[in-house]
């Protein structure tokens, strides 16, 4: 069965995508960016920022998924998983929620036939998270990355100590920020380590 508001040209999933029987689906999250859309809803061509949401392995039907402000924050709230970079490999479980209360312009017409227009209030399907979470393999692959990364940074910041700052021990960094280190994901540890090690060259420079 085929819903008859599907347009043919709708380029962001809708709860009208979801085919006829299934109310839930879960989905594995690809990835989260902001983008900029041509958007259409008021019926004039509008550009607006939105938080697109791609998946990995998704059937022909599931469109990405344009994440509003009240979905964001049932994501959040499931996973605590704060950066939109972090979201990759995330299980989104939505569902149709209905009569779901939107503003539409509806058109209607009087006994001459001329056309009316009116903002109303219209119950409507709209989708909805269940739940986000981050399969236990993910959790453990995670926890990895961010030992070896967190490692390398700790090396790292013995090389700055003993190039840039050589009146400072890494006895020192470890009782001030060490512990601070175990506590950051390994994307982070990266930045770190590509910021000391831009200052560590730029030291190794300035010597010869």
């Amino acid at each position: 069965m085929t819903h008859i508001l599907k347009s043919m040209s709708q380029r962001f999933l809708g709860s009208q995508h979801f085919p006829a029987g299934i109310n839930q689906f879960t989905f594995t999250i690809d990835k989260i960016a902001e983008e900029v859309i041509e958007d259409h809803s008021s019926g004039r061509k509008e550009r607006k920022k939105v938080r697109l949401v791609y998946f990995k392995n998704a059937p022909d039907w599931a469109l990405p998924w344009i994440c509003n402000q009240t979905n964001a924050k049932l994501i959040y709230n499931s996973s605590n998983i704060r950066d939109i970079e972090d979201y990759s490999n995330v299980q989104l479980t939505l569902f149709i929620a209905h009569n779901i209360a939107r503003p539409m312009d509806v058109v209607s017409y009087d006994s001459n036939d001329n056309e009316i227009k009116e903002k109303k209030m219209m119950m409507m399907d709209a989708l909805r998270v269940r739940k986000a979470v981050l399969p236990k393999e993910e959790i453990e692959k995670r926890k990895e990355e961010d030992e070896k990364a967190q490692k390398m940074l700790v090396d790292t910041v013995n090389e700055y100590i003993s190039v840039c700052k050589p009146e400072y021990s890494i006895n020192e960094f470890e009782s001030v920020i060490g512990s601070k280190i175990q506590n950051l994901q390994a994307r982070r540890c990266g930045e770190l380590s590509s910021r000391l090690l831009k200052s560590i060259n730029a030291k190794k420079n300035e010597d010869k």
